[in-house]
């Protein structure tokens, strides 16, 4: 309570694999409401390459905040 980012492990369906800014790839996770999603942010580097849209992944991640979208920075793959 009382901090701005919290770290989060979150599981759902790929929507989008995006490129972000610089080295960076954003993965979209379906939500129940069409214009937002849970915005993943990783490094290429740490972005399984197998990973696809419709796959089921598991992830953690720094939450930065919220409007439409949740945001999730630093992201890297978890097991499931």
């Amino acid at each position: 309570v009382g901090t701005t980012e919290q770290a989060v492990r979150v599981t759902g369906s790929i929507r989008s694999i995006d490129p972000g800014e610089g080295a960076t790839m954003n993965v979209v996770l379906e939500t129940d409401d069409a214009m937002s999603g849970v915005v993943c942010e990783f490094a290429k580097v740490d972005l399984p390459s197998a990973w696809k849209p419709g796959d089921q992944v598991s992830l953690k991640g720094i939450c930065t905040g919220y409007l439409t979208d949740v945001i999730l920075n630093r992201c890297t793959p978890v097991a499931q």
